[in-house]
């Protein structure tokens, strides 16, 4: 669809002529003008309207035609409607929020621009950093799968089943800051609603990252980001729905209404590792 339209990024659509309400209003009374599906031109004001459904009619033609093993039956054809429906409504709510407003002067609408996109970037990057932990986490947890005698190590296959359960939303969030030397770090934010028990055993996987080799020297892995819980403060996002119970606070738990705690679809507790570790300066 991008390239019907002629645009390379959904941002681009706000500089995509669209059709107008006299087009769309002469084509639902003598059928003309007719849209045309290359430089597709949308009407934006509604979607399901005459001019909209026949550039469907041509869009899943077309498709059928480039992808005939794909539209091979009534069942995949209303799947590919509703990709087409799906993405206009997608394009319709970028078009939205950064579309030129009435009145707005261009130099404006320029930086109201790029206010909103720093800003979305700006939520992003804590997202990005919990699925870089999540990812770190289970890295050093299958990277310590297996005893030097090749079998299983029951320690860490059980703290990587945690890892899996809690996903990258259950990973503490962080803000970046720096140190005396002028090196950037992160404090990690803690999250009030889980267990203190599960932070534990996170802290297990940190501590592990931290251990030196025989040679004194960090172990060969990806260079990860310094972390450190010293003077991070409590995280506001809200809880993660469907963990097992002990993997939330209790004295939080305890707290709620009725009503958030069926919101929260909590499952039953499931036993947790009973670990303990102590982190060598080398490894033996």
């Amino acid at each position: 669809m991008n390239e019907l339209m002629g645009i390379e990024c959904d941002l681009q659509v706000i500089n995509v002529e669209h059709a107008t309400h006299e087009e769309v209003e002469s084509f639902d009374l003598v059928g003309e003008p007719k849209p045309a599906l290359q430089g597709m031109r949308v009407y934006w004001s509604n979607l399901k309207v005459g001019w909209n459904n026949e550039l469907e009619e041509k869009f899943i033609q077309a498709f059928r035609v480039k992808y005939p093993d794909i539209i091979n039956s009534a069942a995949n054809e209303t799947v590919v409607c509703d990709m087409y429906f799906d993405r206009l409504t997608r394009l319709k709510k970028v078009l939205i929020l950064y579309g030129r407003r009435e009145g707005e002067q261009e130099e404006v609408h320029g930086e109201r621009i790029v206010q909103q996109l720093n800003a979305k970037l700006y939520q992003q990057r804590p997202n990005s950093r919990r699925a870089t932990t999540y990812q770190d986490h289970l890295e050093i947890c299958k990277a310590n799968s297996k005893l030097d005698d090749g079998q299983a190590d029951e320690a860490w296959l059980s703290i990587q089943g945690v890892v899996t359960v809690l996903r990258a939303g259950g990973m503490s969030s962080d803000e970046s800051d720096t140190d005396g030397d002028g090196n950037e770090v992160f404090h990690v934010n803690r999250l009030e609603w889980r267990s203190s028990e599960i932070g534990g055993i996170l802290d297990i996987i940190d501590a592990d990252y931290r251990k030196l080799n025989a040679y004194g020297n960090r172990r060969a892995r990806n260079p990860r980001r310094q972390r450190t819980r010293e003077g991070g403060g409590l995280s506001g996002r809200g809880p993660i729905q469907g963990y097992p119970l002990n993997y939330y606070n209790m004295v939080w738990y305890n707290g709620l209404s009725n009503r958030e705690r069926r919101a929260l679809q909590v499952k039953a507790s499931v036993p947790l590792p009973a670990l303990t570790y102590d982190v060598p300066t080398a490894a033996p």
